[in-house]
């Protein structure tokens, strides 16, 4: 997604405030017509609020990462919900976070033909 990148770039070029309010836009737009979509913005809103120190917000939009959505999208939301948990002290939740990540970042063997 187009948003999801730029507010990157944003960011990294120290335009944080800017990044934040394009992404909460995208998302806005997006709302209810891409799920994916949406999380991953989702995602993006509170990777930006935590580097931010805005931690409330991180946590407050961060989607819950549920068995059902996929393997890539898990791993962004635990990866930030650890990061808040190790941010506030909270080392035993954030170990439980790495240790919910690891079944999910294994390699898959490759088949040969």
């Amino acid at each position: 997604m187009a948003h999801d990148n730029y507010s990157s770039v944003l960011h990294a070029l120290g335009r944080t405030a800017v990044a934040r309010d394009l992404a909460a836009e995208a998302r806005r737009a997006v709302a209810g017509k891409h799920p994916i979509g949406t999380m991953w913005l989702d995602v993006k809103r509170a990777s930006l609020a935590f580097d931010a120190g805005d931690w409330a917000e991180a946590e407050a939009v961060l989607p819950t990462a549920t068995p059902a959505i996929g393997a890539q999208t898990r791993m962004a939301i635990l990866l930030c919900r650890a990061a808040l948990a190790e941010g506030r002290g909270d080392n035993v939740a954030a170990a439980d976070l790495i240790d919910e990540l690891a079944p999910l970042t294994a390699r898959r063997p490759i088949h040969r033909r």
